[in-house]
């Protein structure tokens, strides 16, 4: 009888530990399914242009990334936004200089606290629009970039984007930057400029939502699919 009861037990132990391994197991393969995106930028990723926010580039991202698995992408764009808006933290005294102020809410340093896997930034044309130099385009971009490598996070970097500037210095610092982010991000670059813009710098008329800034439909669907092409989640999974 006491022979029996020992059996019993150790049956029930090693039962136990056998539940116990295959839970620890099943939720490790739940936090491994899924990643995590945040995109950080102006009105064009936040989805003006778009006629319903469905079309917006960034829904169609997100919607494309959760048919895939338990993904998440977080927007924390706003219009108006420049590459000074979206400075870590830490570079506070340089946007003053520029009369603008962080946002702590939306900028890479918000992103970053939120423990994504990866951020995309997408800046089209503010800066030009406020006739910041390209120097300072490429400056504000690397500290942007820079605050993401250190803390391990791969950051793709949207090229800048047509639009019916008047002063043609504007169009010319738009072509310049546009050429720089492909030169200095290479394949974390991402281009939102062919395809989208005509000979004259000007936002093709098929794709121009009507302001001569956004892009309509037709267009955000392009930049989604631009997107999409960079096989995100895939490189993720071959990084992890």
């Amino acid at each position: 009888m006491r022979l029996f009861l020992l059996f019993s037990f150790l049956g029930l132990v090693m039962s136990c530990n056998s539940i116990e391994s295959t839970d620890s197991g099943s939720e490790q393969e739940t936090r491994a399914d899924g990643y995590h995106i945040v995109v950080i930028g102006s009105s064009t990723a936040e989805g003006v242009g778009a006629s319903v926010p469905d079309s917006a580039w960034v829904n169609r991202y997100r919607a494309a990334v959760q048919s895939k698995g338990d993904h998440k992408v977080t927007n924390l764009s706003k219009g108006g936004y420049t590459t000074y808006h979206l400075l870590p933290d830490a570079a506070s005294a340089e946007s003053k200089i520029a009369d603008h102020t962080i946002d702590p809410e939306r900028n890479i340093s918000k992103a970053l606290s939120l423990d994504p896997d990866a951020v995309i930034v997408n800046l089209p044309s503010n800066d030009a629009a406020r006739n910041y130099s390209v120097h300072t385009h490429l400056t504000n971009f690397s500290r942007i970039a820079n605050e993401a490598e250190k803390a391990g996070v791969p950051i793709w970097i949207c090229t800048t984007q047509p639009r019916n500037f008047e002063e043609a210095k504007q169009i010319e610092t738009q072509v310049i930057v546009r050429d720089s982010i492909f030169s200095q991000y290479d394949d974390m670059a991402i281009d939102f400029w062919n395809g989208t813009a005509g000979e004259d710098g000007f936002i093709l008329k098929k794709y121009d939502s009507g302001d001569g800034i956004h892009l309509n439909d037709g267009g955000h669907r392009l930049l989604f699919e631009r997107v999409l092409a960079k096989n995100i989640l895939n490189k993720l999974e071959n990084t992890h």
